[in-house]
């Protein structure tokens, strides 16, 4: 009897129609190449990692930066810091109905 475990629930494969069986076959190699090309990752990243190692003794001293990396700043900054007036608005707003619930009023 061959099973499969789908949301820890063990169902039998031969119980279910050609499409099914089909479908279970596919989803059996689709983790099969999953856990293939993890393991073929692995190994590609330890691969890197010991090429730049090789790698890190032929390049050159890397060149100083430069002291001014950014644009420069010309002129000078305002000591003034520019406002505008506040006025008090000719409206007031509508107070609150003395009904509203306190579940939805602001504190």
């Amino acid at each position: 009897m061959t099973s499969f475990r789908l949301n820890g629930v063990d169902y039998d494969t031969a119980s279910l129609s050609a499409e099914g069986q089909r479908l279970v076959a596919l989803l059996n190699q689709a983790h099969a190449e999953q856990t293939r090309l993890q393991g073929q990752l692995v190994l590609m990243q330890a691969a890197q990692q010991q090429l730049l190692e090789q790698l890190k003794p032929l390049l050159a001293a890397p060149a100083p930066a430069a002291a001014a990396a950014g644009p420069a700043v010309l002129g000078e900054a305002s000591r003034e810091i520019p406002t505008t007036g506040v006025q008090q608005p000719e409206q007031q707003p509508s107070p609150l109905p003395a009904d509203m619930p306190d579940a939805i009023r602001a504190r």
